[in-house]
């Protein structure tokens, strides 16, 4: 009896061993890179605000370009129902 627990008992524990994963450990959670400090927080700011600048304007000119076409189709439109 006592050899048939102990076959059990040493099965079990290897598969249990197997078949449980233990969860990995979370990283803690700090920043990989460190802000810019000082001038070059500044600099970085600058360069950040000029990019967003630049955006908006591409954004403006692709919404120019866009009310443009819409209206010339509009004024061919409105010459064809003339004739």
């Amino acid at each position: 009896m006592r050899k048939l627990f102990l076959i059990l008992a040493l099965a079990g524990g290897t598969a249990q061993a197997q078949l449980q994963t233990l969860p990995e450990p979370t990283p803690p959670m700090v920043p990989t890179v460190r802000p810019p400090l000082g001038a070059a927080s500044r600099a970085s700011r600058h360069e950040l605000f000029a990019r967003e600048r630049e955006l908006r304007a591409e954004e403006k000119a692709e919404d120019r370009a866009e009310a443009e076409k819409k209206r010339k189709e509009g004024a061919r439109g409105m010459k064809a129902g003339e004739r």
